[in-house]
């Protein structure tokens, strides 16, 4: 089950990435795939300087524990605007899934079953905040989907007919096409098992 891969799409809303708050890692050691999306509070350049110390942050700190990793970022985040976000690792080899995220992103499985994953209140870099681990096994042909709320939070496989069989960078870009707000900075990431 070792084959899979991963994309991301990002709309900023003032049409350049210089003044966009959202921002995706992705990156891997040997079987361990590691993936990040984040939203920073707001929009604009000052936005886009808390996504490039967040991603700074991310970068620096993988393999740690995804908890460590949360209020590492807290911490580095602190007295910024502030950001939500999902930080996730996955066994390519096993499908094993776990992950913590922080306010309104939002993580999502589509295939074998639909899940999504409810994540606590708060702001990451802001007051306190109370992360949990939660796991779950990707199976052949699973894609999880990550995705700022930028994106319309409620819509269902039939309005993406066809779509979550395609690859992970088409999924990634149709998503932000068809469900992307108008009036926020869209992104998404979509890692898929093969």
């Amino acid at each position: 089950m070792e084959q899979a891969e991963c994309a991301a799409k990002i709309r900023p809303l003032l049409c350049t990435m210089d003044e966009c708050g959202d921002c995706v890692s992705m990156m891997e050691s040997g079987n361990t795939v590691y993936i990040a999306l984040l939203d920073v509070l707001g929009h604009g350049k000052k936005a886009r300087e808390v996504a490039i110390l967040a991603q700074g942050y991310i970068a620096r700190s993988y393999p740690n524990a995804l908890l460590d990793m949360m209020q590492g970022l807290h911490q580095c985040l602190h007295g910024t605007r502030g950001a939500v976000g999902v930080l996730c690792e996955i066994d390519r080899l096993t499908g094993r899934a776990v992950l913590t995220g922080v306010g309104n992103v939002t993580a999502r499985i589509f295939g074998r079953r639909n899940y999504r994953f409810v994540f606590g209140d708060g702001i990451i870099g802001y007051g306190e905040i109370h992360p949990v681990l939660q796991e779950t096994e990707l199976g052949k042909g699973d894609v999880f989907v990550l995705h700022s709320d930028g994106i319309r939070e409620h819509f269902d496989e039939l309005e993406c007919i066809g779509l979550f069989k395609e690859s992970a960078k088409v999924i990634a870009g149709g998503l932000v096409d068809r469900f992307g707000r108008e009036s926020d900075d869209a992104s998404c990431l979509v890692y898929k098992q093969q």
